[in-house]
């Protein structure tokens, strides 16, 4: 549990920088109806487009959402869908920092960390490749920017 709160420091800190515009206050707005879409078990075409031009906007406005709780397992799976649907159309997303799933990667690796169950686990796995795969198609880097670096 500590290790969770810690590893969102970074995070927060991308958070805070974000509050202060209106592209973050839109994503948080955006994330916060398909969830509670989700909870009802589908969303609508329009949050569904949305979502489609946010990319790593997403993820941020998912740790908001979160309020530093630790998350439950539906929470992860909410979080995986929504990365799903934010990356689709690499294209489609906005602001062309977003397309560069930073915060996704971070978060995704955090709950890779938390979780026991194996079904979960492979979910997060197979949605760091699908990140992967629509990157290299989209023209943008695979790796983080991180990794590149050392390369």
């Amino acid at each position: 549990m500590r290790a969770w709160r810690l590893s969102l420091v970074s995070i927060a800190l991308s958070v805070a920088a974000l509050a202060q515009t209106a592209q973050f206050s839109d994503s948080t707005q955006v994330v916060h109806r398909a969830l509670a879409q989700l909870s009802l078990g589908m969303y609508d075409a329009q949050t569904e487009q949305q979502l489609h031009c946010l990319g790593d906007a997403a993820a941020v406005a998912f740790v908001a959402e979160l309020g530093g709780k630790a998350p439950s397992s539906s929470d992860i799976e909410n979080f995986l869908l929504l990365v799903h649907e934010a990356f689709l159309t690499p294209e489609a997303i906005e602001i062309v920092s977003d397309r560069e799933p930073r915060t996704t990667r971070a978060v995704l690796e955090q709950f890779e960390r938390l979780t026991l169950a194996p079904e979960l686990k492979r979910s997060i796995v197979d949605t760091k490749v699908f990140l992967d795969r629509h990157a290299s198609s989209s023209g943008l880097d695979a790796q983080p920017a991180k990794l590149r670096a050392r390369s």
